[in-house]
């Protein structure tokens, strides 16, 4: 992932908004009161939320999650 180009496009699309800078994820926290993230990707651990539910939205290339331990690919839409 090219963090750079990835973080200024943030920067021009949302102005002003927080942005998170993990080693395998960038977040950009575009309504924060609301608890929506933009979140790009390149690589995760499985991980669980007890609070929280997550919705993926694919932009760009494909992503595959695991659920209940089973992989599950999404396509880009």
């Amino acid at each position: 992932m090219n963090s750079k180009k990835v973080i200024q496009e943030l920067k021009e699309k949302y102005p002003e908004k927080d942005i998170v800078v993990n080693p395998q994820e960038i977040v950009c926290e575009v309504d924060p009161e609301n608890g929506k993230a933009i979140a790009i990707i390149d690589n995760s651990k499985p991980h669980f939320h007890k609070y929280t539910t997550e919705i993926y939205k694919v932009l760009k290339g494909e992503l595959t999650i695991l659920i209940d331990d089973k992989p599950v690919t999404l396509l880009q839409g």
